[in-house]
């Protein structure tokens, strides 16, 4: 029998100081919560929008799980996620500008390599946390990889691109956390997208014919497309004697394309690291 006005979920920001400040202009409810929100004296919003960046960077939040902010789940570096919000809120919410600062730190740029296993350090941010891929990602990565031609929307390259997303597709989780599973694997093994870009004919592959290239030279054109790097010299070799093995009758073609098939497997080209 009594109607209850609506009020602002937490007492965070006094909207009598919002008003005379110029940041609070009333009408409807929804422009009011939107400036409720957003006020420079609100700090939660910027801090919460902070923590998801650097959790989609980083692989995993300031405060993790990033939907889980309270009193009771601090952050692990409070003092960094301070300093961001306050910047992130200065910038005027400017999403690119607070991206572009954080892939420019030092610790966006650490490798995920340690002398030692200690959980700490990836708590920290003092090495980098591996994360899975998304779907979208491990499909274009190999299609770029691979130089493989995709089409146009709604042929046959859109609709084998949308049955791995589907075949990839996990449920929201920690980025630090590999959810897939046999199936998952067993497409990457053997399935339609995997031995069409390493197949022979493939467009990598038949780059690679080209006959003023030396197997060395080969070798190395694989690591760059695949891994961005050039192979060590412990790998070259492994490699080299592959190729040059004579334990079967599969040709250098083949066995190139045995090469690509397992660096694409690898965990070095399936994780980002």
């Amino acid at each position: 029998d009594r109607i209850v006005a609506p009020r602002f979920p937490f007492p965070l920001v006094d909207t009598e100081n919002l008003e005379s400040n110029g940041d609070f202009e009333g009408g409807s409810r929804r422009k009011q919560f939107v400036d409720w929100l957003v006020a420079p004296s609100n700090a939660q919003f910027s801090k919460a929008t902070v923590n998801r960046v650097w959790a989609h960077l980083f692989g995993r939040g300031l405060v993790d799980p990033v939907d889980d902010m309270g009193t009771h789940n601090p952050p692990s570096c409070p003092e960094v996620l301070d300093e961001l919000t306050a910047y992130f809120t200065q910038s005027d919410f400017d999403l690119r500008q607070l991206i572009a600062t954080l892939v420019g730190t030092e610790a966006y740029q650490l490798s995920s390599r340690a002398a030692d296993d200690n959980s700490k350090r990836r708590v920290h941010f003092a090495q980098m946390n591996i994360k899975s891929f998304s779907a979208a990602q491990l499909y274009d990565s190999i299609v770029t990889a691979t130089l493989r031609q995709e089409g146009n929307p709604g042929d046959v390259a859109d609709a084998n691109r949308t049955r791995f997303l589907e075949m990839f597709r996990v449920p929201p989780g920690s980025k630090t956390d590999y959810q897939a599973g046999i199936p998952q694997a067993l497409m990457l093994i053997n399935g339609d997208l995997m031995s069409e870009s390493t197949i022979e004919t493939g467009k990598l592959m038949r780059s690679l014919q080209a006959p003023f290239f030396t197997d060395e030279q080969r070798i190395r054109n694989l690591f760059l497309a695949t891994l961005s790097r050039t192979p060590t010299e412990r790998e070259a070799g492994q490699v080299r004697a592959y190729l040059e093995s004579s334990e079967d009758d599969l040709t250098t073609k083949q066995r190139l394309s045995d090469v690509l098939w397992t660096l694409l497997n690898s965990a070095e080209f399936t994780l980002n690291h």
